[in-house]
């Protein structure tokens, strides 16, 4: 594919708006997981450690994170990082976007060569321009590249494009050095992140929406070596990590509710793509559990509205004519879209964060596409009656209208991460009503030493979710704090009320009656925690050593 200077100097466009979108985060500190995963996390202080990150012990043990994924690329990453910056957190941030610019890069010459065939139709040549102008300064991409842990995103889709340009190739030259390419790239994209499973249901929309009848079918059944690695990679996480998604717990929910909650978790997911306001770490999703209900009802409508787009755009695209091409490339972008975005859905609830606009970062390649697709479309018939350059410039100023917009929201929202009780009390201010907003400023006031505050928010937390007993074991820690025991022991006691194997809760009121002096109880209370894994501090142990009657 030859460059010119048109694309040289697009390609500068697109790479300053980028940076320009995301540089007011590199004074940003580590928030919520990755203090943990980056700021203590001692595994990445040691390249040493890198075979490591390859073993699934770590994963299953060692790993801070949620237990169950395998993410190793990740980890060996911020193990670089931190062998190159330490603990100065703008190298870390600098790396994101780097790699975001990489994406957005990758994405202009995916697109040039998605369309490269039908370039002598004049406004499909704007397609990757105003396409990757989206992705880069998207609002929604915040969380994947200011939130550093989830570079995952970033890494699964550069090799989900790479191994998605190398398939092409392949159909075209039909040459086995490509193949084997592709099915390389996309492994190291699912060891980034599982979303990249899904490219075998992308490859499979590309063949039918751009290869010709003769082509498509053989072109299809190139596609069946990788749904057999994603087959292959469903299995391990069955069997190796006990788990098929990053939800901490499964709740059991009737088919026709499950349904209606995949379809309203769809339209969510599109509601923050066409409307990226007011974005926040913590969305409601409230399950229905009738079609009448109005949410669920909108879902339905909605979605059956775009699956009848869907079928006339492939009868159009397959049966050719005049708009073949406009059906091609929508087809193709909802079809990216919904095979991203359905290993996400709620098909598998879930429940300890159903909504998190990190999951759309490959998906959104859907939507950015299939709006420039539009704006494009819509210039190439304005050029009918209007002379060619006034449509063209009509089409830059509608794209730079949206960007402009895109732009400022995405600087609002990686302000919005700048610090962890910025962070915490601006998630409390557009979501009043999650409980886990609410029970993690309490984790930073106390941090804080600011314990009424904490205690304020904890009980906040408790009003709006009961039977969370973690909960309730920080409100204990925040009253042993204050030196309050005997409030402490009260609420560690409702925790185990809640969850009587909660082995945290344990090991505080073993330490809280090892204060009141009540050595006894201390020790049954330690023992139990032993018994349920927890890992009391060596000097707490050694406290301890002198009462023990064993």
């Amino acid at each position: 594919m030859v460059m010119d200077n048109k694309d040289a100097i697009k390609i500068i466009v697109i790479s300053a708006l980028c940076l320009v979108s995301f540089i007011n985060t590199l004074n940003n500190e580590f928030v919520w997981d990755d203090r943990d995963i980056i700021e203590e996390n001692r595994y990445i202080r040691d390249m040493g450690h890198i075979p490591y990150f390859l073993h699934t012990e770590y994963w299953l043990v060692h790993h801070p994170g949620t237990k169950g994924n395998y993410r190793p690329l990740t980890m060996i990453s911020l193990a670089i990082d931190y062998l190159l910056w330490q603990g100065r957190v703008a190298g870390y941030h600098i790396t994101n976007i780097l790699l975001h610019l990489i994406n957005t890069l990758l994405l202009y010459f995916f697109l040039k060569r998605l369309t490269v065939k039908s370039s002598p139709v004049g406004w499909i040549r704007e397609i990757p321009f105003v396409a990757s102008l989206l992705f880069a300064v998207h609002p929604v991409h915040v969380e994947s590249i200011v939130y550093v842990k989830n570079r995952a995103d970033i890494f699964a889709m550069i090799f989900f494009l790479s191994a998605f340009l190398f398939f092409i190739k392949y159909v075209k030259k039909r040459s086995l050095v490509y193949l084997g390419a592709s099915l390389f790239l996309y492994a190291v994209g699912i060891l980034s992140k599982e979303m990249a499973v899904t490219l075998p249901a992308v490859l499979l929309a590309y063949t039918i929406s751009f290869e010709k009848k003769e082509i498509w079918k053989k072109a299809a059944l190139s596609t069946v070596p990788f749904f057999i690695l994603a087959f292959l990679t469903l299995y391990a996480k069955v069997t190796v990590f006990k788990s098929l998604g990053a939800a901490d717990f499964v709740v059991h929910i009737p088919l026709m509710p499950r349904v209606y909650l995949v379809l309203k978790t769809v339209t969510h997911y599109l509601k923050l793509l066409f409307f990226p306001v007011n974005l926040s770490i913590e969305h409601s999703m409230v399950i229905p559990h009738s079609y009448v209900e109005p949410s669920a009802l909108f879902s339905i409508i909605l979605n059956i509205l775009i699956l009848v787009f869907i079928v006339r755009m492939y009868i159009s695209a397959r049966k050719g004519g005049g708009n073949n091409l406009f059906s091609a490339l929508t087809f193709f972008s909802v079809l990216w879209f919904i095979g991203t975005i359905s290993s996400v859905s709620n098909i598998i609830y879930l429940a300890s964060r159903p909504i998190a606009e990190q999951r759309l970062y490959i998906p959104s390649l859907g939507f950015c596409l299939f709006i420039s697709t539009l704006l494009c479309y819509g210039t190439s018939k304005a050029a009918k009656h209007v002379p060619k350059e006034r449509a063209l410039k009509t089409l830059y100023a509608a794209t730079a209208v949206i960007v402009a917009f895109y732009t400022g929201q995405t600087i609002k929202r990686g302000n919005d991460w700048r610090q962890p009780l910025h962070f915490w009390k601006t998630a409390c201010d557009k979501a009043p009503n999650s409980f886990k907003a609410r029970n993690n400023l309490g984790d930073i006031y106390l941090e804080r030493g600011e314990y009424d505050k904490a205690l304020s928010a904890y009980r906040r937390s408790i009003s709006i979710s009961p039977a969370m007993a973690s909960t309730y074991v920080n409100l204990g820690l925040a009253y042993a704090a204050k030196g309050n025991y005997k409030q402490a022991v009260r609420y560690y006691k409702t925790a185990l009320d809640i969850g009587p194997d909660h082995p945290g809760a344990h090991n505080n009121l073993a330490v809280v009656y090892y204060f009141l002096k009540d050595y006894d109880t201390a020790l049954h209370y330690y023992k139990k925690s032993l018994e349920l894994g927890y890992k009391p501090h060596p000097v707490f142990e050694n406290l301890l050593e002198p009462y023990r009657k064993d």
